[in-house]
């Protein structure tokens, strides 16, 4: 009985354990199945990080920055010196290309004519040329003695004017051909054409004062009446420099006494002016120069400082040709205007 009772137990075991097998043995295709997968998705993950760190070759890489342009070249001009003789004294102005050159020619002036007997200033601009007629130039000084005459050296040029005798203005050519070989001359006018040009001046000057007269006096005048009449007189500058002569005190005062005496709201422009002769920038930087001075002058005879504008205009609005003295001379000029 009890034999019968385990082979029984033993039989029941048997068939648990088939079953048992037979349960996993449907589990395992399953199992495979989802290892195959989980592997499969860590080694694409793996692909795309190494593409991902280093991408094909041949692949573009980041575009480089774009190259700056580069800078336009700086335009030269050639370096310019006027000289102007008169009492004795000389007179300088001008640019020229570094500080041994600007240095080379006040040391020249100052042998020649005595450091007492020599004023004026010079700039330096690394765009002015070399200035070819330096070399030469201290040698031709001691014989630069005509009073009244201006020379002006720029390039492979050298201008003579000012009002000088036909004798004198001959010798002085005669001079410079000798110092400076190869080099052209311009600016020659006669004696009669300086002459001409003095009297202009003058005749100028007697129409202003004329004018101012008239208007302050009679009163009730116009802005437009004002400008006219401040236009027939003429600013005496120093030569190369803002530095407004003492011959034209009287003037000054005469149009500050008019400009205070016009109607309520007045304004006007004092606009500086130069002939073309020498560097555009500092025929600029010159007329502005002049242009304050004027103004300057006129408030310290006691016009408002709120009724006038100073401006400026270098040698781009002559009126007049630059080709001989007399049109130089008219573009050289104070020029009013009413402003609104």
């Amino acid at each position: 009985g009890a034999r019968q009772a385990g082979d029984a137990v033993g039989a029941g075991l048997d068939r648990a354990g088939d079953g048992a097998r037979a349960a996993s043995g449907r589990w395992w295709p399953w199992l495979l199945l989802a290892a195959i997968v989980i592997l499969g998705f860590f080694l694409l993950r793996g692909c795309q990080s190494r593409e991902a760190a280093a991408p094909a070759a041949g692949a573009p890489t980041t575009a480089p920055a774009p190259a700056e342009p580069a800078p336009a070249p700086a335009t030269q001009f050639d370096s310019r010196l006027a000289l102007s003789r008169a009492g004795g004294k000389v007179t300088y102005e001008g640019v020229v290309d570094s500080e041994a050159s600007k240095t080379a020619i006040v040391d020249a002036l100052t042998r020649a004519f005595g450091a007492g007997n020599v004023s004026g200033s010079l700039q330096v601009d690394a765009n002015a040329r070399t200035p070819g007629w330096l070399p030469a130039l201290a040698g031709f000084l001691p014989q630069f003695t005509a009073d009244g005459a201006t020379l002006t050296f720029e390039g492979n040029k050298i201008d003579l004017s000012g009002q000088i005798p036909d004798a004198d203005r001959s010798g002085l050519l005669d001079k410079l051909k000798a110092a400076f070989g190869g080099f052209s001359f311009g600016g020659l006018f006669q004696a009669g054409e300086a002459q001409g040009v003095g009297a202009a001046v003058e005749r100028s000057a007697e129409a202003a004062k004329e004018a101012l007269g008239k208007l302050t006096a009679g009163g009730g005048y116009s802005a437009d009446d004002l400008v006219k009449a401040l236009n027939l007189m003429i600013v005496h500058f120093d030569t190369g420099s803002a530095n407004i002569s003492r011959d034209s005190d009287e003037i000054l005062a005469k149009a500050a006494e008019a400009i205070k005496n016009a109607p309520a709201g007045t304004r006007i422009e004092v606009g500086g002016h130069t002939d073309n002769t020498g560097n555009a920038g500092a025929n600029q930087t010159l007329s502005q120069a002049r242009a304050d001075a004027v103004k300057a002058r006129l408030e310290k005879n006691g016009v408002a400082g709120d009724t006038l504008r100073a401006k400026g205009y270098g040698q781009d609005k002559p009126v007049a040709d630059n080709g001989s003295e007399a049109g130089r001379a008219q573009n050289r000029r104070i020029e009013f205007t009413v402003q609104p």
